[in-house]
């Protein structure tokens, strides 16, 4: 029996086209940037048989590998991503360089200046394999959306059920014996795709006061949907996203009058730390009338190097989720992050799981991502 040669570390995350399509569009919709190296061996002439060719890329791919924070996702049927976030400029110059001659096998994206490209990569290999096709960008650049957009956006949005449009992500609670339990999900909108399919052809990347008017309408919506159907919520504990001013209007305290005593304590109100830093004071009184009405507040997209200054603003908060888990681990390994801060991280986007080990470590208990999802 012939054994196709294996490409990538030993540790590996199974990642099906769709899902991968869904990540980068994610990454994108959150101002971050990745580095994607596509590999697909396969399609190496002769392949598997064709040993100096095997060895050739292999050997290329090994410095990929060896970028710090490189996260490697096996694809269906042999294709393989790897992810960084910045640099590694040589690196993927030696793979463009051992695939000279064989194109198609391996392709080098940057997210989300390539986000379109890569995701009809990605559709194309989901078709090849009979896998369930993701929804990928096409046709002409979208255009910069525009008060009218939003006019009509706001006409319609009562109509569209926002929950069942959440994403939801895993929270794990891990305890001394490394057990892990799930503490709640994270729902997240993905609102450029939302506006996309209500405005086709039109973007709010380049207009953030729209952006956020979108979001401020968004949470409405979500509430109204949580008021009238509170089995939404669904069993154990999620987080929302939330606008803070939305926290303080009269659709907030319908909700809170109208929420049932079971779900009390289960929602969780996620708030980004963008809208904290516009208005501290609008943050503070949001989280009180949250904790009043027993819904904690998340303070999400805290960057790791932001903590040591974050211990005021953060205060109202009863969670803090953090990015960039790398720099995180070393904050907390080189006593950068403040004591009253540390039992309250939520350490978000952990993909690698020398990473999570590394965080475990240091004392960190709620950890979200792949390498949490696997462990």
């Amino acid at each position: 029996m012939l054994i196709e040669p294996s490409f990538g570390p030993v540790v590996r995350h199974r990642m099906l086209p769709d899902e991968a399509a869904r990540l980068f569009a994610a990454v994108a919709e959150n101002g971050a940037r990745r580095r994607v190296l596509l590999l697909r061996p396969s399609r190496l002439p002769g392949w598997p048989d064709c040993a100096a060719e095997v060895a050739r890329l292999r050997a290329a791919v090994e410095k990929v590998i060896a970028l710090p924070g490189v996260v490697w996702n096996e694809l269906p049927d042999g294709d393989h991503l790897a992810i960084w976030r910045r640099g590694g400029e040589a690196e993927v110059a030696a793979v463009e360089a051992a695939t000279a001659l064989t194109p198609g096998v391996a392709a080098v994206f940057d997210v989300p200046a390539d986000l379109a490209p890569l995701q009809l990569a990605l559709a194309a290999i989901a078709a090849e394999h009979g896998h369930a096709a993701p929804v990928v960008a096409s046709g002409p650049p979208a255009e910069p959306a525009t008060l009218a957009d939003l006019a009509s956006v706001e006409r319609v949005i009562g109509q569209v059920e926002l929950v069942e449009r959440l994403t939801a992500r895993a929270v794990w609670r891990f305890d001394p014996a490394e057990r892990k339990a799930l503490a709640f999900r994270r729902l997240w909108l993905d609102l450029e795709a939302l506006f996309g399919t209500l405005v086709p052809g039109r973007t709010l990347l380049p207009q953030p006061a729209l952006r956020e008017r979108l979001v401020r309408l968004a949470s409405r919506r979500l509430i109204a949907q949580l008021r009238s159907r509170p089995e939404l919520v669904g069993d154990g504990a999620v987080a929302l996203p939330m606008d803070a001013a939305t926290v303080l209007s009269p659709d907030f305290a319908r909700l809170d009058a109208a929420l049932p005593a079971r779900l009390r304590g289960r929602i969780l109100l996620d708030i980004p730390l963008p809208q904290a830093v516009a208005s501290p004071s609008l943050f503070a009184a949001a989280a009180r009338v949250a904790a009043a009405a027993e819904m904690p507040v998340c303070l999400s997209g805290v960057r790791a190097g932001l903590l040591a200054g974050l211990a005021a603003l953060a205060a109202p908060a009863t969670w803090i989720v953090t990015s960039e888990p790398d720099a995180l681990a070393e904050a907390l390994c080189d006593d950068r992050v403040p004591e009253p801060l540390r039992s309250r991280l939520i350490a978000a986007e952990v993909a690698d799981p020398a990473t999570l080990g590394s965080l475990r470590a240091a004392g960190i208990i709620m950890v979200s991502g792949p390498a949490a999802d696997a462990a």
